[in-house]
């Protein structure tokens, strides 16, 4: 462990880093109630200054990732018309985060279980055993992030088939703000993971 120092809100707060890998920093702070999930703040180490977001709060650990970092885009506001303007090649512009996780799908008549394979700002990717969701179908997930479940709303927007399963991409139309927090810590850690 090594201290470090946060500005948060105009006040500066003593921390102790308890790990450190990539971009991500987990720490320890006295003051754990002043701080809040989500919110930008600025970590100083070693003469420099870096702005970061807390992804996650934990008695009294917390852990930041850079502010500037892709997984604050996924579910920001881009336009449904806009999306569907959008070439496949263009959408599949936006960085993908590669995760290992399970899903479970449901509307009103069927529930199934997917493979979910990717996540990026416009939504997730999956592969399904199944051949016949067709775009537009919208779905509740019971999406499976770091032991905890999450519920975004997603619609399928493509399909690509391959010999046994398909690939699917959808688009989250809806997350809780708090599940979104959720979401991106798991993503942080499966890349983490991966890393090994």
């Amino acid at each position: 462990m090594y201290s470090v120092h946060l500005i948060y809100n105009g006040k500066i707060f003593p921390a102790q880093v308890t790990q450190a890998k990539a971009e991500y920093v987990e720490l320890l702070v006295k003051e754990p109630e002043q701080f809040k999930l989500g919110d930008y703040i600025s970590f100083l180490d070693l003469n420099r200054k870096l702005e970061m977001r807390i992804i996650h709060m934990e008695g009294s650990t917390l852990s930041l990732y850079p502010s500037n970092s892709d997984i604050f885009l996924i579910n920001t506001a881009t336009p449904t018309s806009t999306l569907s303007s959008m070439s496949q090649d263009e959408r599949r512009k936006y960085i993908r985060f590669n995760v290992d996780t399970s899903a479970r799908l449901h509307e009103m008549s069927e529930d199934f279980h997917v493979h979910v394979v990717d996540i990026s700002r416009q939504g997730i990717g999956f592969v399904s055993n199944r051949q016949d969701l067709a775009q537009t179908m919208e779905f509740d997930v019971d999406l499976i992030c770091q032991g905890e479940v999450i519920h975004p709303r997603v619609v399928i927007r493509n399909r690509i088939p391959m010999e046994f399963e398909s690939r699917y991409g959808a688009e989250i139309i809806f997350i809780d703000p708090n599940e979104l927090h959720a979401l991106r810590y798991f993503i942080v850690m499966q890349q983490l993971k991966m890393m090994g």
